[in-house]
């Protein structure tokens, strides 16, 4: 075994041994995004006139700016096709995933970290990206994946969320950095 897989077959394992840390990386793993998405659109809509049309075009960046990330860490996945954790090593992960799909690199990793770089705020920045990692280490502690899996899938997160301005400028011609200020 390599010490990937050893370290993150031993944060699996101490996880299982704890009711509290089982239900905290079940949180970090499975729910703490869905808050992270609220509060960066949140902050994102903070200041911005509040109409349909701005709700929705705000809603409409932030999907793109997830989704290109997103696609990138799917054609990886098919082509490296690396088995979960769990599957190779045959044991029982505390959560499973939704849709089985390969491990490497890990899209909720991708997703949080593209959504924390997003943030132009700072302060944003700093409590998303915390966030960003509790999820990253709660997918290990579940078992559905390995460290290098959610390293990999921040990275992608890393250079998608740092592309997005870019992208939203090349897309629209327009600025749109005052929306999240």
């Amino acid at each position: 075994m390599n010490l990937d897989t050893r370290l993150s077959r031993s944060v699996h394992e101490a996880t299982k041994k704890s009711w509290l840390l089982r239900h905290l990386a079940v949180f970090c793993a499975d729910d703490l995004i869905w808050l992270m998405i609220g509060v960066v659109y949140g902050v994102a809509l903070w200041g911005v006139p509040h109409t349909a049309s701005r709700f929705l075009l705000v809603a409409l960046m932030l999907w793109l700016g997830l989704f290109v990330p997103w696609v990138i860490t799917s054609v990886i996945s098919r082509i490296v096709k690396r088995p979960r954790p769990y599957t190779k090593q045959k044991y029982e992960p505390i959560i499973k995933p939704f849709i089985e799909t390969h491990s490497f690199p890990s899209s909720h990793a991708t997703f949080v970290f593209a959504l924390a770089f997003m943030s132009i705020n700072s302060d944003l920045f700093v409590c998303v990206l915390v966030a960003a990692v509790l999820v990253a280490l709660g997918r290990v502690a579940v078992g559905v994946h390995y460290f290098s899996d959610v390293v990999a899938g921040a990275l992608v997160g890393l250079l998608g969320g740092k592309l997005f301005p870019i992208i939203m400028y090349l897309v629209t011609l327009t600025r749109f950095d005052h929306l999240f200020i």
